[in-house]
């Protein structure tokens, strides 16, 4: 594929524009993106080796030609399937009310093209199909690095032809679509996002059972199955994904270890280092080394 393309790594998983933003990446990743969930639509398509998606605690193993589309809330991660030398997708963020702005020009599709906000596991049922898709994809990825005054305007038409496109794989053929049961787990995931939104806070499991009004053991068997982790494991992931999000925005690792709702520094260190194996300091200056390898590259 084209490497003109691809995107620098970074480890945020919030949108830094209000609308869309995609990202063609080629390198192994899987320690640096913790289990996550953000508040916009992401269509994840595979270029590379085989890889597993986890959503919600289930496990849906992908190849080339596969393609996720992760909706707001859903609780998602990507591990490998083997070993990894290169790692090539494309991952596309779309703000919910900005493709749903795309689509108002179809009506009687709007319910299709939405998809009705689930997450979706698509397989592109045939190699032409696939080569319409990553056509569109590299298309959109073209217009970001053009930036010129009609880009933007580029980059609707492509979209809207992308969404169009999924649709009439869905009419044409469903048994490609699989749609994942959300609402099975709702009174969990409200538990989750309870523990994004106060991870800052004193929280523990004990609290957050009192909070949902559920017997402690009850409460971490139910998260645990559905999560994946217990409620515990899930506080000290949540808090290290966000002391990485403000490292990698430049604040120091004390005043990040803090500002994440760690009691002090050792309490950062030492959850740090069993989740990498690796203190902090030495494990973003092995990261610095390596970026600035594939930088020369």
């Amino acid at each position: 594929m084209e490497n003109t393309y691809l995107s620098e790594f970074v480890a945020r998983q919030e949108m830094a524009k209000s609308d869309f933003e995609i990202f063609h990446r080629d390198i192994p990743t899987f320690d640096q993106v913790l289990l996550h969930s953000h508040d916009f639509v992401e269509f994840y398509y595979l270029l590379g080796e085989d890889v597993n998606y986890v959503v919600n605690g289930q496990n849906y193993p992908l190849s080339r030609g596969k393609m996720m589309i992760v909706a707001p809330g859903a609780l998602h991660k990507v591990e490998p399937l083997g070993v990894h030398e290169r790692y090539e997708r494309i991952v596309m963020w779309i703000n919910l009310q900005y493709m749903e702005s795309l689509i108002s020009s179809f009506p009687r599709k709007r319910q299709a093209l939405l998809m009705e906000t689930r997450t979706q596991c698509i397989t592109l049922p045939d190699r032409e199909t696939k080569i319409l898709i990553e056509g569109l994809l590299f298309s959109l990825l073209h217009e970001r690095e053009r930036r010129m005054q009609d880009s933007d305007y580029m980059i609707r038409l492509i979209l809207m032809q992308l969404f169009i496109h999924l649709c009439r794989f869905q009419e044409e053929s469903p048994e490609t679509f699989v749609s994942m049961d959300t609402h099975k787990y709702e009174n969990i995931m409200k538990i989750y996002h309870y523990i994004e939104e106060h991870v800052r806070e004193e929280l523990t499991v004990s609290s957050l059972a009192s909070i949902f009004y559920m017997d402690k053991k009850t409460m971490t068997r139910k998260f645990q199955s559905a999560i994946g982790m217990t409620p515990g494991e899930c506080i000290r992931l949540k808090r290290l994904e966000r002391a990485h999000l403000l490292i990698y925005q430049g604040v120091g690792m004390q005043q990040a270890s803090e500002e994440s709702g760690f009691s002090d520094y050792s309490a950062f260190y030492r959850a740090f280092r069993q989740v990498y194996g690796t203190g902090p300091r030495e494990y973003y200056a092995a990261l610095g080394k390596k970026q600035e390898a594939l930088s020369e590259a």
